[in-house]
């Protein structure tokens, strides 16, 4: 994994739906130094999330977690779990606690609540969304500078929704502990996409990353 000089995190999330030559996209930027890959796969059944667990090697399958279908991450060697809004309040946490565990959230006041049980929360949708059309977000640069200003939390929160080169400079150095990409990455979910398209992609967004 490679080290970035500021600490700040650059995490993956799967396209909802499955991208032609998907694994081997996924693979490449884990041996470019992907740290966290989010497997968020809405649409899978728990067979269908095995079946694509499976098609990576173990080395790979150890910086994946799960959105979904927990149950997998033991017998599959994961990274741990992400906590959506549906699994939220339900104690899974107390399940994983020697594993990754994150959440999402949606309001600077979600975040304030968190005990700091998280290697970090997802708060979004900081730009309008890339990969969901239509939402939008209600963020604005000023308020999230004069949230981190007093933030005394101890879950790192990364910057989700509508991230891409444009838009990370617009919030660097305002608190954010690193940026969740999705759409920047896997475009328009062509079926097309090359997987040397996603690995630029991905090294490209992860020099800014590094330098921001």
């Amino acid at each position: 994994m490679c080290a970035h000089s500021n600490n700040k995190k650059l995490v993956v999330i799967s396209p909802p739906h499955y991208v032609g030559e998907e694994q081997e996209m996924v693979r490449k930027m884990i041996d470019a130094g992907l740290q966290y890959f989010h497997v968020r796969k809405p649409v899978f059944t728990k067979k269908e999330t095995e079946q694509y667990l499976r098609d990576f090697p173990a080395a790979y399958r150890r910086v994946m977690i799960l959105h979904d279908h927990y149950e997998l991450v033991e017998p599959y060697g994961l990274a741990g779990i992400h906590i959506t809004r549906k699994h939220k309040n339900k104690g899974i946490e107390a399940h994983f606690i020697n594993r990754h565990v994150s959440i999402s959230t949606h309001s600077t006041a979600e975040v304030d609540e968190l005990a700091g049980v998280y290697q970090y929360a997802f708060l979004s949708p900081i730009f309008d969304s890339i990969s969901k059309k239509g939402y939008c977000t209600t963020f604005t640069r000023e308020g999230l500078k004069s949230f981190f200003a007093s933030y005394k939390g101890l879950t790192p929160v990364l910057a989700l929704g509508g991230m891409h080169h444009n838009t990370i400079p617009r919030i660097q150095n305002i608190g954010f502990g690193g940026y969740a990409v999705l759409g920047a990455i896997w475009s328009n979910f062509s079926h097309e996409l090359l997987p040397n398209q996603s690995l630029q992609a991905y090294k490209e967004l992860r020099t800014l990353v590094s330098t921001s």
